[in-house]
């Protein structure tokens, strides 16, 4: 997941399809590559960890996939912060479909976890909304 998030960006900037950042310059296109893998994957330096991670070998145990829920998390709150400031509806219910709504039922639909086929139509939407639901908890 992190080379192509990184590769994405480096191509970007190197492009010349960013604001600050001049086609060709490969160093700035390495650092703005590494910022986009920080956030949006995370990583395990010290300066892009949460403080509870930061902890000794006991809680590290329990912080093991920290960093993915972390990341999640950081972006339901800038989705939400961004919509408080902008009032931008359609660009919001976008964002929470790609962080929320479809991460919630794909992965069991790829893995043929879903309802039966033969489900009704209330049973379809029952799953689906316990998926929804559930999903963020």
């Amino acid at each position: 997941v992190s080379m192509p998030t990184w590769m994405g960006a480096y191509m970007k900037a190197m492009d010349g399809n960013l604001e600050n950042i001049k086609a060709g310059d490969e160093l700035a296109a390495i650092d703005y590559a590494d910022q986009a893998v920080r956030l949006t994957q995370g990583s395990g330096a010290a300066k892009d960890l949460a403080q509870i991670q930061r902890h000794g070998p006991l809680i590290k145990m329990f912080t093991m996939f920290y960093s993915y829920f972390s990341v999640l998390f950081n972006q339901f709150a800038q989705t939400n912060q961004e919509f408080r400031h902008t009032k931008d509806a359609p660009k919001y219910i976008a964002r929470m479909a790609l962080i929320w709504f479809l991460p919630a039922v794909i992965e069991d639909i790829i893995l043929d976890r879903g309802p039966d086929e033969d489900a009704d139509d209330e049973e379809k939407l029952q799953w689906f909304l316990k998926k929804e639901i559930t999903y963020p908890l």
